[in-house]
């Protein structure tokens, strides 16, 4: 058994699922996952929010390198205190969907 994953954000991290809830807040949440990875300009790709709608599982995506190096980050986001919640997870989509970055 691998570490615990949250099944929506791990399938929005692979790329399958593409959900659009919360749409306005977008950039605010980008803004925070700049914060707090320390620089970079991650564009949301995908959010999902939770069925008590106080969370919003995130997947943006971050590039560097002239565009040439592409991650997908993935956090939860507390829409009542407006933070990050948790660890970030960073990593790769390849041909066998998401692996986490070391």
């Amino acid at each position: 058994m691998g570490p615990p994953r949250l099944k929506p954000l791990v399938e929005m991290l692979d790329g399958i699922r593409r959900t659009a809830d919360e749409e306005p807040l977008w950039s605010r949440v980008g803004e925070r996952i700049a914060i707090a990875l320390k620089g970079g300009k991650p564009r949301v790709e995908a959010a999902l929010l939770s069925p008590s709608k106080k969370h919003l599982a995130i997947c943006s995506e971050s590039k560097s390198m002239l565009g040439l190096r592409v991650r997908q980050i993935g956090a939860v986001y507390d829409l009542t205190d407006q933070s990050l919640v948790g660890r970030i997870a960073e990593g790769k989509r390849n041909g066998n969907g998401w692996s986490a970055s070391n």
